[in-house]
């Protein structure tokens, strides 16, 4: 059998203001949709990126999930998630940013987190 390995970008171009940055695909905590832009979020920073969410789902490495109709996570950076009735509230390690997971996605995030870790 021939199987078609997928290669991954290592980092990507983000832009703040008029400054083009190369960041490594690591570093991210996540990407959002937020007034029709993807934001891609690190621990202090926010960038914005060109690609669409469903672009970027398709590109990036396996420990990049999608959490809900707006949201890309790396389970990498995931530190707690605390679960209510509706959604899943998703905090990150070493930073005060967090996200919510829809209710929809919880399953296939704990899922990838075991699998992952």
């Amino acid at each position: 059998m021939n199987k078609k390995t997928k290669c991954y970008a290592k980092s990507y171009d983000l832009y703040s203001g008029s400054t083009e940055f190369y960041l490594e695909v690591g570093d991210i905590l996540f990407f959002e949709t937020e007034d029709q832009q993807v934001r891609a979020h690190t621990e202090n920073q926010l960038y914005t990126t060109h690609q669409r969410l469903y672009e970027l789902e398709e590109n990036l490495p396996i420990e990049f999930i999608r959490i809900s109709k707006s949201c890309i996570v790396n389970v990498n950076k995931i530190l707690a998630l605390t679960k209510s009735l509706s959604n899943c509230l998703v905090q990150f390690q070493n930073s005060h940013k967090q996200v919510y997971a829809s209710r929809r996605y919880y399953k296939s995030l704990q899922e990838h987190l075991k699998k992952l870790r």
